[in-house]
């Protein structure tokens, strides 16, 4: 070696494989078919409860009728989060490559998990969105 320094992501095997499985990955979801949700999520945008109707009780001032509830689809982006949490205080410890893991999956669980509910939100809210005609 002649004293200089070398790169973990030019010259070590590790870090190639590393890198070139960080930008498939990231290429895959930004295609828009990527891990978007669990197999067994309803293909229904919302759980909404069912409507009850209401008695003729008179409201006191300023008080309203409650909206039915919506639930969101189960994902799995919470837990993909907080393993990228995990990886990067695990890195502190042991190596600086297991803490860029843990950050590269706490930016992809981040994006994929705000993605979701947009598209939900889109979903659900889509009539809304258009501008009358």
């Amino acid at each position: 070696m002649d004293g200089e320094k070398k790169g973990f992501w030019r010259d070590h095997a590790a870090g190639r494989l590393l890198g070139a499985i960080g930008i498939a990955v990231v290429g895959y979801i930004a295609s828009g078919r990527g891990i978007a949700r669990p197999p067994f999520a309803p293909t229904t945008p919302a759980v909404e409860t069912p409507d009850v109707p209401t008695p003729a009780v008179p409201l006191r001032l300023g008080w309203s009728r409650p909206q039915p509830a919506v639930v969101s689809r189960p994902t799995y982006w919470p837990v993909v989060l907080a393993l990228g949490i995990t990886f990067i205080a695990w890195g502190f410890a042991t190596n600086y490559v297991v803490s860029f893991v843990g950050l590269l999956l706490f930016c992809v669980a981040t994006v994929g998990w705000i993605a979701d509910l947009v598209m939900e939100s889109e979903q659900s809210h889509g009539n809304d969105l258009q501008p009358p005609a």
